[in-house]
């Protein structure tokens, strides 16, 4: 098979693996708890919708729907003190959600599989906080990188919704990477993966991942943009209701074809974030040792004077 061919399969397969329901619905039936984190999410974010929905709709039969600066005011008290905390609050929950959800679905499948549990968390160490902190500069550098590109005349938003699409992919597998293990010879014990090995795994099946993640970047560009129109936190109120979803369809999602050669798509931001840090580190480093010099020096002559005074 040819490797266009490859890539085409790859893709139809993310996409298709995106919008499959069924696991997801197989899971929540299995298991109340995940059932319960479902609704809890749906209901928190729903409420967001809903709400700024009837208050649009209200606003539309009002004389305050006139464009003025009493409506701007009005507009921007609803956006201060309901839009974004109740959107703010989603986001915190959100993190808790993703997690529990992400676990249920491991377990469960695990244990379909035959294994009791999953492995245990590792212990933190120098190497896992340094991945996480690369791991945090990396997306931010390339979540940075999509929004910008955006603005390029006629390429911007093509290249934006595949950076865009790469990213949602990342943050969806970030969890099952997190609970995969390697053998580390030098410490002879299972270790998290390193960030290394993940990014080479996500770059020789971006195919797979590209395909995955557009699904849900081109439906929130439909609800932005599309029929329905409608404003960003509403929007983005449905679309983390989607992302929970996806982070549980990543649980059994099998990413393939591993294609022969890969795409550099997070390399350059996890070389250029490598870069940034090696000379922050150098500078820091020659900083603390002018520092001691300056002291040496400071405190040579009161030894030489002792000295001769002795």
């Amino acid at each position: 098979m040819t490797q266009s061919f490859l890539i085409l399969q790859g893709m139809l397969l993310g996409a298709t693996e995106s919008v499959n329901l069924l696991p997801f619905v197989l899971y929540c039936i299995q298991s109340p708890k995940m059932l319960r984190t479902v609704r809890d999410c749906v209901l928190f974010n729903g409420v967001l919708f809903v709400s700024l929905w009837v208050i649009t709709s209200i606003l539309y039969l009002l004389p305050i729907n006139n464009s003025g600066i009493v409506a701007e005011m009005f507009y921007s008290l609803l956006s201060a003190f309901w839009v974004l905390p109740v959107y703010l609050g989603s986001q915190l929950l959100g993190l808790g959600w993703y997690q529990d959800l992400h676990r249920t679905a491991s377990s469960l499948r695990h244990k379909s599989m035959g294994v009791a549990e999953l492995p245990p968390p590792v212990p933190p160490s120098f190497d896992l906080i340094s991945d996480n902190i690369y791991k945090f500069l990396v997306t931010a550098l390339y979540g940075l990188i999509a929004a910008v590109v955006a603005f390029v005349p006629v390429v911007g938003e093509p290249i934006s919704f595949v950076l865009s699409a790469f990213l949602h992919a990342w943050y969806c597998f970030d969890y099952r990477f997190a609970d995969q293990r390697q053998y580390d010879p030098t410490r002879r014990a299972q270790t998290a993966l390193r960030l290394t090995a993940v990014v080479d795994v996500f770059e020789h099946r971006w195919a797979y991942f590209l395909g995955f993640g557009s699904t849900h970047i081109a439906i929130r560009l439909f609800l932005l943009q599309g029929y329905f129109g409608l404003s960003l936190f509403p929007a983005l109120a449905i679309c983390s209701t989607m992302y929970a979803l996806n982070v549980v369809m990543a649980v059994d999602a099998r990413p393939l074809p591993v294609l022969p050669s890969k795409l550099p798509v997070f390399s350059f931001a996890y070389y250029h974030v490598a870069q940034f840090a090696g000379k922050w580190i150098t500078s820091r480093r020659s900083q603390r040792q002018k520092t001691n010099d300056e002291n040496e020096s400071h405190s040579s002559p009161v030894t030489s004077a002792e000295e001769k005074d002795e």
